[in-house]
This record gives structure tokens, sequence and C-alpha cells, in this order.
């Protein structure tokens, strides 16, 4: 348990460097599973139904998914509120999302031994720094409107 406190931090901490990731890392919404019997095949994911993040505290990429999935609650939460500044399905949510933790905090996500990853080759392919540029500058917007005096 108190591994699961430190690596929530320092996910916390993490999420700071964007953004997207700070307006949807929300440790209320987040769901810890430590069972290693049970698995989905995923390390973790976000259901916006029900604005829920979940993590298997198992996989190999853990300690990145908290910021992973607040990355997919950001998006989803400038979707909401009609501010993205352009049109994301679900693909490209994912493709995008891979794309930003690249950029902050490079191969976290890549398995050891893999060589290629599918989403986040495709990320590299599809999404221009410029789209990355505009999603946190929304990001930013929308936390300083909803903040005028700061952080609380």
């Amino acid at each position: 348990p108190n591994d699961i406190v430190t690596d929530i931090h320092k996910a916390w901490l993490a999420a700071k460097r964007s953004p997207i990731a700070e307006l949807g890392f929300d440790i209320s919404k987040m769901k810890y599973s430590d069972d290693p019997g049970r698995t989905i095949g995923v390390s973790g994911y976000y259901r916006p139904s029900k604005d829920t993040m979940w993590t298997d505290v198992n996989a190999a990429s853990a300690k990145a998914t908290p910021v992973h999935e607040g990355i997919h609650r950001g998006i989803e939460i400038l979707r909401r509120e009609g501010k993205l500044p352009f049109k994301l399905n679900f693909r490209d949510d994912e493709l995008m999302t891979r794309a930003i933790m690249l950029k902050y905090f490079g191969s976290v996500e890549t398995p050891p031994n893999y060589k290629e990853h599918p989403q986040i080759d495709e990320a590299r392919k599809r999404i221009k720094p410029e789209m990355i540029k505009q999603l946190e500058e929304a990001a930013a917007q929308y936390i300083a409107d909803k903040r005028p005096m700061g952080p609380r």
C-alpha cells in the first residue's frame, strides 16, 4: 500500500508537466487493482460514462497509467465543455494520449522487450506537434478560467 501511495504521488507530480494531464488527474476518480489473478489485458482504462479511471498495479507500465488515463479524462472534460480545439474520435483520442505521453515522458509506455508498439508508432506519424500545442493551450486556458486565483 505505501508503494501505491508513493506511485500515486509521483504520478500526480508527473501530471503537472502537461496541462491536459493535470486537468484530468483526479485521485477521487481513480481505482486500483492489485489482484494478479484478475486482469483484462490492459494496464488501465478511463470510462467516461462513469468518469472513472482504473489501473492494474501489476502491469508493466502501471506507474505511468494514472497519467495516461488522466490525459484521456482531460480530453473528455474539454469535449464535454465544448472546448476541444478539434474533433477527436476514439482512435485519435488514444493516439493523442500516446503522443502526449511520448512528448513529456519518452518511452515509459513501451514494455522493455518490445521493439515497436503499434499505437505509439502510429501516434508518432499522425499526431503533429501543433495539435498537441493546441490541445495543451485549451487545457491550460480551461484550468485558468476555472481557477482564476491559481492552484488551491
